[in-house]
């Protein structure tokens, strides 16, 4: 008998509860310890797909940057509950979030470290960053 649906949950810290699709991967991101603004010292980029952030609970922040080989200015996005934010293609992204909150994930699912390249920030941007996420949750 055909499978008629898939479903998962994930109350654990970090990335879980993934779902593999044709081409797609969902999964849910909930709170890490590195994941508040005094400890963002990375930024990523994906090469081959878009990133979708879906905040289902709790408070979270973007940190967005263009570049090419590493992120140039720095700015950032307060998510909303129930509104989706799509992170284009090439666009560096750090998120934060609060102890509480739960985040919806969509990719593709080859989105892997090959295509994904992180790079640490100068202590310059760290302290944009910091400035930024100050009144954060």
């Amino acid at each position: 008998m055909k499978q008629l649906i898939m479903e998962r949950q994930h109350d654990g810290e970090g990335i879980g509860g993934e779902i593999a699709a044709k081409d797609y991967l969902c999964s849910f991101l909930n709170f890490l310890p590195r994941l508040v603004p005094e400890k963002v010292v990375s930024m990523q980029k994906h090469t081959e797909t878009d990133e979708t952030f879906v905040l289902l609970q709790g408070k979270a922040m973007l940190f967005l940057a263009d570049g090419e080989d590493r992120p140039e200015q720095i700015s950032a996005v307060r998510l909303e509950p129930g509104r989706s934010y799509t992170v284009p293609l090439g666009v560096w992204h750090a998120p934060v979030m609060s102890e509480d909150a739960k985040i919806l994930l969509v990719e593709n699912n080859n989105t892997v470290d090959r295509n994904s390249p992180r790079v640490s920030l100068s202590k310059e941007q760290m302290a944009v960053v910091q400035k930024l996420g100050k009144d954060f949750c």
